[in-house]
């Protein structure tokens, strides 16, 4: 028979889902790539904080929310990294492009719940990347889009470290909740936190706007709530979002995956709505 699962994601909607095996329940917030495990919390901060108003304070990332902390890196050559899980509040499919992607607009969310990255930079001589990975079946080669992340990492910084990393999966595959774009916007953070945080939060997402890392990376380097277009890199950050800080919401996935591109390209277009999203408000 499953689970029937009541999720309140906001005042007035609730969903009923009915699945079997896996679920799991988290908040809805706005957790940022942060460190995690031995790492001293700072004073707070008030939401909102950029990545650029930490430069050069020894504060290394920011977890957002209206109760987040700043948090400080342990050890110059290896950090730890939360890599959260989102949601979409609402998604709209508007039309099939000329390069094969979709236009959508999307509310993204992201939640407290996710991966874990654990980075560390290889010795000067180091001729590749490594990575493992707990889960048997995900792929550790340069298929994995943390090892794509890398890569581009080192061709637009022109920085020529190689690094190792441990990656602790969470996030369900093919469960549309980002896993592998958040786990490559974690290793592009990661790889420039070990470099000597010399690129700017905006050339990270400048750089990270490559289909190669995945559509969302964009967006796992912004504040966390989103309203996103484009084939979901164009990151527009919402504040005020009317959701209760600390929400929990249950997360529910069958005991299968559903391909993204396999789905969208099984959509009937024509039966899509035609209103232009922006005219909800």
């Amino acid at each position: 028979m499953g689970r029937r699962v009541w999720a309140a994601l906001g005042a007035g909607l609730a969903l009923c889902l009915c699945w079997p095996d896996c679920f799991a329940v988290s908040r809805v917030e706005a957790p940022r790539i942060r460190p995690v495990h031995g790492t001293p919390a700072a004073p707070p901060r008030a939401a909102g904080a950029t990545l650029s108003t930490l430069a050069g304070t020894g504060t290394v990332l920011l977890a957002l929310g209206a109760a987040s902390r700043l948090s400080v890196s342990a050890r110059a050559d290896s950090v730890k990294l939360f890599s959260p899980a989102k949601v979409n509040l609402f998604l709209r499919i508007i039309r099939r492009r000329p390069d094969g992607y979709h236009d959508l607009a999307s509310l993204f969310q992201t939640v407290a719940f996710g991966d874990t990255l654990e980075i560390e930079a290889l010795p000067e001589g180091a001729e590749k990347d490594e990575l493992e990975c707990n889960l048997p079946g995900v792929p550790v080669d340069d298929s994995n889009l943390v090892i794509r992340a890398l890569k581009l990492f080192r061709k637009k910084s022109g920085f020529r470290t190689f690094f190792r990393v441990n990656l602790e999966k969470e996030i369900p595959a093919q469960a549309g909740m980002g896993g592998g774009s958040s786990n490559a916007a974690t290793a592009f953070f990661g790889a420039n936190l070990l470099c000597g945080m010399k690129a700017s939060p905006e050339d990270l997402i400048s750089w990270a706007d490559d289909p190669v890392i995945g559509s969302d990376a964009t967006f796992f380097l912004s504040e966390g709530t989103a309203y996103c277009t484009g084939r979901g890199e164009i990151v527009t950050p919402i504040d005020g979002l009317p959701i209760k800080d600390g929400l929990s919401v249950f997360l529910v996935k069958p005991n299968y995956g559903l391909s993204t591109g396999k789905v969208f390209k099984a959509m009937d277009l024509e039966a899509l709505s035609k209103v232009d999203p922006e005219a909800f408000g």
